[in-house]
């Protein structure tokens, strides 16, 4: 269980800034904050959800540490369901730290990793994925991750899996109300409309699981490598695609001897582009290690850009790093031919290049970072080849990325599955409720009601300091 006492935090990040928050939440909220402030108002005589100017002071010596703006909710309408305080000071580093000195002084302890998010769990403000959802939020590194976090936080997943919940409830009040007059003839449990309950909770649980690997790529961005002989022009290409120098180019063979790599951001979604060594047979040891590096990724990415020179040809080099390409990698979409420094040749030159690589039956983009052509094409097909394929376009609908929520709810569907062959097979109804039961309890973990204070504690922990 949580820990009594009233909290305080430093909300806002570390280091100078315009401004900095320190929140006080808990039952002492207000007379801890009345020890930290003066101004025209005690904190508890304020009006809720108002604020005031005055002066934050330490609450032994009066000495004035900054002026303030303070805000007042008194519980259970604020974010932890508690009296809370926020005091809105000059965001220095030394104000920050005078300030929560002081309120540990007035009364207040420092507040654990997550811990006001988790008072607002234990409050009932929120359930367990709005949490989760929260965390999620802080931590977006792209609009869409923000997006399908927001979703979550308005309670997109919460009604749902209470949609499931209340229908796993319609099903055991039926069962339940058969115990008391199961000597007499009176049928309460309708075993067909059980059965469709049961449909459609799987259906629901079964699209939440679906949504598990397109959250992943959300979260995680998606891996670009950039995969191909040496002096083809990848580092170019990535110079170009970031738009800054992060790659050396130079006339010399081998120049890329480690990977290099850079973000982007396409349609709301990151996009990690990662040079690689080229790869040839006839090198030193460094250069070598490089390209047992490019040969491991050729695994581990999600896109794999095969980069062709346009001046060579597609050679025998080439194409082995082609057959080692479609040997090691599950899925044609994800990899994709770039035909290089196409200033160099004619249309005729291009045309048989084209041909000798269609029997991969990749998608075939052309470039120039020369002439600046081509390279704006490239990097918009390999957004829209992510879209298309792992259907990321669909904004509208809830997306899970916690691990923990797609392993209960795998585990609910074969529950239920189970249990609608348990209906059809005229098990005892004592057995049906038990089941039913089970089910509850694994909807109820994910809302974070059923949850272990070990596995909450590890949740949280995972939380910035004040939030």
């Amino acid at each position: 269980m949580i820990e009594d006492g009233t909290i305080a935090a430093i909300v806002t990040p570390r280091g100078t800034g315009g401004v900095c928050v320190l929140r006080l939440s808990g039952k002492d909220s207000f007379s801890i904050g009345n020890l930290l402030f003066t101004g025209r108002k005690r904190l508890d005589e304020q009006r809720n959800w108002s604020a005031q100017f005055g002066m934050y002071i330490h609450p032994d010596s009066h000495t004035h540490i900054d002026e303030c703006i303070v805000l007042v909710m008194r519980g259970p309408k604020s974010y932890t369901g508690e009296d809370t305080v926020e005091f809105s000071l000059h965001g220095g580093a030394r104000i920050a730290e005078a300030a929560l000195n002081g309120a540990v002084e007035a009364g207040a302890r420092l507040a654990a990793p997550g811990e006001f998010s988790k008072r607002a769990l234990m409050n009932g403000r929120m359930d367990l994925t709005q949490a989760e959802a929260v965390a999620e939020l802080i931590a977006a590194g792209c609009d869409r991750e923000s997006l399908i976090a927001l979703q979550k936080l308005e309670g997109g997943l919460g009604n749902k899996l209470n949609t499931v919940k209340n229908g796993l409830l319609g099903i055991l009040v039926e069962i339940e109300a058969g115990f008391d007059f199961s000597e007499e003839e009176v049928q309460f449990h309708n075993s067909e409309h059980s059965i469709s309950v049961l449909q459609e909770s799987k259906i629901i649980c079964s699209e939440l699981i679906d949504s598990y690997n397109e959250g992943c790529i959300i979260r995680d961005g998606i891996a670009v490598g950039l995969f191909g002989c040496v002096n083809v022009g990848k580092s170019s290409i990535l110079n170009a695609i970031l738009q800054e120098d992060r790659a050396i180019v130079t006339k010399h063979p081998g120049t890329t001897r480690d990977t290099v790599d850079g973000e982007i951001e396409r349609q709301g979604i990151r996009f990690r582009f990662i040079d690689t060594a080229g790869i040839r047979y006839d090198v030193d040891e460094v250069e070598s290690i490089g390209i047992d590096k490019s040969h491991q990724l050729i695994k581990d990415v999600d896109i794999a850009v095969h980069v062709l020179d346009a001046g060579e040809g597609f050679g025998k080099s080439d194409a082995l790093i082609a057959d080692r390409l479609e040997k090691e990698r599950d899925s044609k979409s994800h990899t994709i031919i770039c035909i290089n420094k196409t200033d160099l040749v004619d249309k005729d030159c291009l045309d048989d290049i084209v041909g000798a690589v269609s029997e991969y039956g990749w998608t075939v983009y052309q470039s120039s970072v020369k002439l600046s052509r081509g390279i704006q094409g490239l990097v918009s097909g390999i957004a829209k080849s992510v879209l298309i394929d792992s259907k990321l376009d669909r904004t509208h609908e809830v997306v899970i990325t916690s691990l923990r929520q797609k392993d209960i709810l795998v585990g609910t569907v074969e529950k239920v599955d189970q249990l609608i062959q348990r209906i059809s097979d005229k098990y005892d109804d004592e057995f049906l409720a038990a089941d039913v039961r089970g089910l509850l309890h694994d909807v109820d973990m994910i809302l974070g009601k059923g949850e272990s204070d070990e596995v909450l504690n590890m949740i949280f922990n995972n939380f910035c300091i004040g939030k």
